[in-house]
């Protein structure tokens, strides 16, 4: 069993690391789509994903729907890679 996280964020720089670090200590892949940030949280996502093949950045891309929607879209996505008895 593995478990997976979603995560959703935009400007972020300041507890993004912080956030990465505490969720790689239990999860074995986090799914990251930034909504737009401006400050650097995409870069330190990118730095994150080149050190630890767990950090899987989806996309950087300003939206403005539903949280609903925007969770719907990001477990599509993390469902292809995941395996019978994995979590998120």
């Amino acid at each position: 069993m593995r478990f997976h996280c979603l995560l959703p964020v935009r400007d972020e720089a300041d507890v993004v690391a912080q956030c990465l670090t505490a969720l790689l200590a239990w999860s074995d892949s986090i799914y990251v789509f930034d909504t737009g940030s401006v400050d650097h949280t995409w870069e330190i996502v990118q730095d994150f994903a080149a050190r630890d093949k767990g950090v899987i950045p989806l996309r950087k891309e300003p939206v403005y729907f539903s949280e609903s929607r925007l969770r719907g879209w990001m477990f599509h996505q993390a469902r292809q890679q995941m395996r019978e008895g994995d979590w998120f």
